[in-house]
Formats: C-alpha cells, structure tokens, sequence
C-alpha cells in the first residue's frame, strides 16, 4: 500500500519542485511552441513566490508530482499541475488535486490551454469527484493563453495542513 503525502515546497525542495516542473513544461510544449534555452531548459510560466505556492506530491517518500498553486484573496487557481507518466493510473493524480483543495476554503479554478484534452478529461473527473458534479466549465479567454477551458468550484470542507498525512490505499478518493 503505498504512502501519499502532500509536501509544501520550502527552499529545501526547490530543486525537486524545478526537475518535475521541466519535464511538465516539455509536456505541454507541442501545444505551447516552447524550445529549450542552449542549456536545455525550459523557461516557465510560473514562478513560485509571493501569493503562488508550489507542492509536491510523494508516493513512498519519492516525488512523482508537482503543482504551483495561486492563492488570491477570492479564489484559488491551480496554475501548473504534473503526475510523472508512470504514476497516472491508480487514482494517484485525482489524489493530489483533492489534497490541493483540502488546503484551502473557496472558489477555486483551472484552466486548460486550447489542445489539451487530456487536461481536460482529467480535470472534469477530478473536480466532479471532489464537489459531488457541483462545478461550472466554460470557455474563458485568458489574457496569456487566450480561449481556455475554465472549470471552478467552491469548496467549504475543513482545511487540512501541508505535510497533509498520509494516505494509504484506503484513503484514494
């Protein structure tokens, strides 16, 4: 039975939180157009810091999982949002996102860039399973990305701290 944990990103796990963000943004980048710098890298959307938290998500003490989470005064957004391949199936990524929500009362959004199905599909079942299929999806125009899926929910469920425990097998959502 494997161990889930949810674990704020401190200066300590930045590198961590850097490595899973790069292999995201390669994901994404046959819809973005992005091409690697002379190093190799990625440049990202999203930088920690300030309202922006990023998480990682630990199967057994090992981070398969990454996500940079805005946390404004109304809402929260979920920004960028990555599971390794190896660990998408198993409920492992719906886990995650609803350890997210668990962190914070509200409204919260995400949004799908144009082409990103998979974004999508995962994001509808995640977000249906989470508010009971309470949740609104509509097209929205994103000043950066331009037409985007949004999907929003409000959630009034009690808060539960980063370094969230854990959650064995029994636990899956």
């Amino acid at each position: 039975m494997p161990i889930l944990q949810l674990q704020l990103v401190s200066e300590a796990e930045h590198t961590v939180y850097d490595n899973l963000s790069q292999a995201y943004e390669a994901e994404f980048s046959s819809l973005t157009g992005r091409m690697p710098d002379k190093l190799g890298r990625l440049s990202k959307d999203t930088e920690l810091g300030g309202r922006v938290r990023g998480y990682l998500w630990l199967q057994d003490g090992v981070p398969i999982g990454m996500a940079a989470v805005d946390r404004q005064d109304h809402h929260s957004e979920v920004c960028d949002f990555y599971i390794i391949p190896s660990a998408r199936r198993g409920a492992l990524g719906r886990a995650f996102a609803h350890a997210l929500f668990d962190q914070r009362r509200g409204e919260w959004l995400s949004k799908q860039i144009a082409g990103a199905e998979h974004a999508v599909h995962f994001w509808r079942r995640a977000i249906s399973s989470y508010s009971q299929s309470d949740f609104r999806e509509d097209p929205y125009r994103d000043r950066y990305w331009g037409i985007v899926t949004r999907m929003r929910f409000t959630t009034s469920k009690p808060v539960t701290e980063p370094s969230y425990g854990l959650l064995g097998e029994g636990n899956k959502r």
